[in-house]
């Protein structure tokens, strides 16, 4: 098996069975300002055989912030790779944007069994664009309720909001395995969000993407910011051989609050 290494020019990072004789495909694509680490309750302890092929985006896990993140040039090349490899199955799982780049992987694939779990996945234009509109009207509210607060603090009150939506009142936040409350792992720039959020905003599926058969399941929050619920379940609708997990009272990261979420992808993985 391959170690874990940097990521190399497409921003993949290669671990598991080698792709060229690899029987199985694991595929991973964070969101924005996501972390490779937010898979490990998938990426850990993989059967032989299974290649672990994981995208790191721009600015995060070792890849440099060169470019934006496109999301079908990104499948293009992603889909070069992975057609490739002589494995008879490959899984997709994509987070917010990460979901997106992997929505057009699927229409791309030359392998006869894939599954794609899309986890808070954007509905397509104009609902993030607009998305992005109202975020920064939640900033400026954090911004008149914390007048003088450092950008670490305003982007705090923000992960509240991606996490539980806009609610009156917020449940109190959980801690974590260290007893600390759950908050952003980073902290991001001007530059991280706009090379993170420009593609997707502008998003629209592919004809190709939309005709796949390939299985897929939407695993959602009822009160996404980002991609609102309503829009969500359009799309799925339009969507052949979908559906959607509903998370009730979670935002934009249910996976962050409900980690049973990953064992439902582990059931979906046996449809």
């Amino acid at each position: 098996d391959v170690p874990p290494s940097l990521p190399d020019g497409d921003g993949l990072r290669l671990s598991g069975a080698p792709l060229d004789r690899a029987r199985r495909i694991l595929v991973v694509v964070p969101g924005a300002l996501t972390r490779l680490e937010v898979f490990a309750p998938l990426t850990e302890a993989l059967p032989s055989g299974t290649a672990l092929v994981e995208l790191a985006f721009p600015g995060m896990d070792g890849r440099p912030l060169d470019r934006p993140l496109r999301v079908r040039a990104t499948a293009r090349r992603l889909a070069r790779r992975l057609n490739a490899s002589p494995a008879t199955r490959i899984d997709l799982v994509g987070i917010s944007a990460g979901s997106a780049v992997c929505f057009e992987l699927r229409g791309r694939l030359s392998c006869p069994d894939v599954t794609l779990a899309a986890i808070a996945a954007p509905a397509p234009f104009p609902y993030v664009a607009f998305a992005s509109i109202w975020m920064t009207t939640d900033i400026w509210r954090a911004w008149r309720a914390h007048r003088g607060a450092p950008w670490p603090l305003i982007w705090f009150e923000l992960f509240q909001v991606l996490l539980f939506g806009r609610v009156e009142k917020r449940p109190p936040l959980p801690l974590d395995d260290h007893g600390r409350r759950v908050g952003p792992t980073v902290t991001p720039t001007p530059r991280l969000l706009a090379y993170h959020g420009a593609g997707v905003a502008l998003w629209r599926p592919s004809v190709r993407a939309m005709r796949a058969q390939t299985p897929i399941r939407f695993f959602h929050g009822s009160q996404d910011t980002v991609s609102p619920s309503g829009a969500m379940a359009r799309f799925a609708r339009r969507v052949r051989n979908a559906d959607v997990t509903w998370y009730r009272d979670r935002g934009h990261l249910a996976h962050v609050l409900n980690p049973d979420l990953y064992a439902d992808i582990r059931r979906f993985w046996l449809y």
